[in-house]
């Protein structure tokens, strides 16, 4: 079996979701945290019998040549050119541009940012035998811009932070959403076959809600999980049920 993690977006980050500051002398070792933490996973899975390749799109960065060493296993590096978005949605969205690079030999591929630091829980969570699509959870319901985890229809509003596409859905390369809409996108182009990764909810900034499955790198971590003890309820998928539950404002940096 052939896996690949295709690690997108900025490296180096130093500072809250908005900042575009990077390459500081501060951000050098939580990267190289979050890094060798992905060569863990490599690692995880080869004991699984999974040969895995990395793939790796990010902006140009001072500390490539160290950040390319990290990587033991077989890599294939992208730059890409930074240009200004309104949003960092549209930012995130343009790495995906590189999906026509993907080898559609690997029999599933594993999306996940380069500032990301996987904790070895993950190394159990993933099956690399999944024939659906898994996103790692369902967002938490303390967000304002969801109803209660959920979009019009009771479509999931997901945590795209991993996101794991077996080879029987590659088709959906060609289409692929890392961002909370991601459930609704595939749905909607007639894929039934979604689930998620864990059973609680948990948003996606480690920032804002805690989880033991990951964390941002160079960023603050709380050890607060807002929906702890509650379940994802799949019955209420594609309801019309009115669902209520507690939001949250919370402090940004």
């Amino acid at each position: 079996m052939k896996g690949l993690l295709l690690l997108y977006g900025e490296c180096f980050r130093d500072g809250h979701h908005n900042s575009g500051v990077t390459d500081t002398p501060t951000s050098y070792l939580p990267q190289k945290e979050a890094s060798l933490s992905h060569v863990a996973f490599c690692d995880a899975m080869k004991k699984k019998g999974v040969h895995m390749d990395v793939l790796i799109h990010t902006y140009p960065t001072k500390y490539e040549k160290d950040l390319r060493s990290w990587y033991t296993y077989p890599t294939t590096y992208y730059e890409k050119k930074r240009y200004p978005f309104k949003n960092s949605a549209n930012a995130i969205a343009s790495f995906m541009r590189i999906e026509k690079k993907i080898d559609r030999s690997y029999d599933f591929v594993l999306f996940t940012r380069l500032d990301i630091l996987l904790k070895p829980t993950v190394h159990t969570l993933i099956n690399p035998s999944w024939d659906k699509i898994y996103f790692f959870s369902q967002e938490f319901t303390g967000c304002e811009a969801f109803v209660c985890g959920f979009y019009e229809g009771n479509i999931p509003a997901v945590n795209p932070i991993l996101e794991f596409i077996p080879k029987r859905f590659f088709h959906v390369l060609d289409h692929i959403d890392v961002h909370h809409t991601a459930w609704r996108k595939y749905y909607n182009l007639g894929i039934k076959e979604l689930d998620f990764m864990v059973e609680e909810y948990y948003d996606a900034d480690t920032y804002l809600d805690y989880n033991p499955y990951y964390k941002m790198a160079n960023r603050p971590e709380t050890h607060i999980h807002f929906d702890k003890g509650k379940k994802i309820d799949r019955t209420l998928f594609y309801t019309n049920k009115k669902i209520k539950c507690k939001t949250k404002k919370f402090k940004k940096f």
